[in-house]
């Protein structure tokens, strides 16, 4: 991922100063603008969309993922997810965020505080979500 947003960010970087405009590179939270950029690349692309494009199961609805982070189930903890996240948030000019769960059940206020000094202290991760997970 770190490679692909180095290249675009020069590429984009490289056009927009030709074309006197300024465009910065930036993760996408939004899931509609995704669904949209899918639709239309699916209809200019049918070929690649099996391979890049995810679709939803219940719904068929075609979207892109953020791109910038890792998948749900990866087996990371969360300071790890942060660290590695975080270096793709370096690449990108809007404020990306991490989602972090946080247990309600085991995690002490000490804790999370601990947690969120050492991530933004230690890591180039720019934002987190932090998600109530009632494990």
């Amino acid at each position: 991922m770190e490679n692909i947003l180095t290249h675009l960010s020069g590429s984009l970087k490289q056009k927009s100063g030709r074309a006197g405009i300024l465009c910065l590179l930036a993760a996408n939270a939004d899931p509609e603008i995704s669904r949209r950029f899918a639709a239309v690349d699916a209809g200019l692309y049918p070929r690649l969309m099996d391979s890049i494009i995810k679709t939803d199961k219940q719904t068929q609805v075609s979207s892109y993922t953020p791109g910038t982070a890792l998948p749900g189930d990866h087996a990371l903890n969360p300071y790890e997810r942060a660290r590695v996240e975080g270096a793709m948030h370096a690449l990108l000019k809007n404020c990306p965020f991490t989602c972090m769960p946080i247990p309600l059940n085991d995690a002490s206020e000490t804790t999370v505080a601990d947690l969120l000094k050492k991530v933004f202290y230690q890591t180039t991760c720019k934002g987190l979500w932090l998600i109530r997970n009632h494990s």
